[in-house]
């Protein structure tokens, strides 16, 4: 996946509470999730038009915490 941080200008939406207000997310809102920063998320493989649509929607809903590393995995990548 592309994690992309993006500002916005015209629109409050500086942290992860602020998108789960605008959103209308049935979800309690934490105090934490106000310092979270905001990612849009992208599959960063190929899929069909409509499953990457709801693929990129959910993820940028849920906004994953997992440690991200920016190296590739040791080992043979292709064949």
């Amino acid at each position: 996946f592309w994690r992309i941080k993006v500002s916005m200008e015209g629109i409050a939406l500086a942290s992860y509470a602020d998108l789960v207000r605008l959103a209308n997310l049935p979800k309690a809102i934490q105090a934490a999730w106000e310092e979270q920063d905001i990612y849009l998320w992208s599959p960063a493989f190929k899929i069909r038009p409509r499953a990457f649509l709801q693929t990129a929607r959910a993820m940028t809903l849920v906004q994953p915490r997992a440690v991200i590393e920016d190296a590739l995995p040791k080992g043979k990548i292709y064949p």
